[in-house]
């Protein structure tokens, strides 16, 4: 008999849930699908599988009902796993030994990210380790985007090798990865305003920058050549949408005067070009030009 449940919250995923269960077969005696107002084969996909269905109202992100919907387990260690993700046997096996040791109130798992067709080893998508693994009894989910689960106790965390990975068919298409984004960028506009951190146009574009060149300069996103380059362009896009929204729930009001809108953009461009200038000389792409621009500004 297992002593580990399975969670998966869901929303019009049938075909990535049924290869998501399909890779949980001799993983647990308890799973349970809390679906969110699917309108396509989920249903049929749950009950082929066995799995128990929970019916929830639709919610923006996961994070809402991370933590409440592990009151649907029936043992201590939860496995929390998206439908668009697939279990290994070799991670089978050692989440059962975790789970029979009972040492440890969570693992932390590396994730192996399929974006646009591609598995992306760079620009910091990899080894992307996620706490999926827990002990329902040690963990708290925040509410917000993206947040990890606060546990209280030892984390192993498994060697970034992708026998130990979770496999994630992450974005589909360019169409997907915006679709997504426009949530996710909302949601976080709309936890910004509730915490009182404030979002402006400055901070917004040094750190649209800093993302851009971080993902694939720094974390070599360059080595995944055309996908590098599309992820962290996207990447640097995202946070504009993050401050156009918080500008939008702000009923418009301005975020900047009129000088500052005419002086950031001349330094955002600036200091992104000083540094790709910077870090092509770090991998040895400049050329002598470069090199004098860069000692100009």
């Amino acid at each position: 008999m297992s002593n580990i449940s399975v969670i998966i919250v869901t929303h019009n995923e049938a075909e990535s849930l049924d290869r998501c269960l399909t890779s949980l077969k001799g993983f647990s005696d308890d799973i349970t699908v809390v679906d969110l107002e699917s309108n396509d084969q989920t249903k049929d996909v749950i009950k082929k599988h066995k799995a128990n269905l929970i019916s929830h109202k639709r919610v923006e992100i996961v994070e809402e009902i991370r933590q409440s919907s592990l009151k649907y387990a029936a043992h201590d260690y939860v496995l929390v796993i998206d439908p668009d993700e697939q279990l290994t046997q070799s991670l089978q096996t050692i989440l059962q030994q975790v789970a029979k040791d009972g040492e440890y109130a969570g693992v932390e798992i590396p994730r192996k990210n399929f974006v646009f067709g591609k598995w992306i080893k760079h620009s910091r998508w990899w080894p992307d380790h996620q706490i999926r693994f827990v002990q329902k009894s040690k963990v708290s989910w925040p509410k917000y985007i993206h947040a990890k689960p606060d546990v209280k106790g030892d984390i192993l965390e498994l060697e970034p090798k992708e026998k130990y990975a979770l496999i994630h068919e992450n974005y589909t298409s360019i169409s997907d990865y915006l679709n997504r984004s426009f949530r996710y960028a909302e949601s976080e506009a709309s936890d910004a305003i509730t915490q009182g951190k404030p979002i402006t146009l400055q901070h917004t574009m040094k750190r649209s920058v800093s993302e851009f060149v971080s993902r694939f300069f720094f974390d070599q996103g360059y080595k995944d050549g055309m996908h590098g380059f599309v992820l962290a362009f996207l990447q640097l896009i995202y946070y504009y949408l993050v401050l156009f929204f918080y500008w939008e729930k702000n009923q418009y009001k301005s975020l900047a005067s009129e000088n500052e809108l005419v002086s950031h953009p001349k330094e955002f461009f600036r200091h992104g070009y000083k540094e790709s200038l910077h870090w092509t000389s770090k991998i040895g792409k400049s050329s002598l030009k470069d090199k004098i621009i860069r000692k100009v500004i």
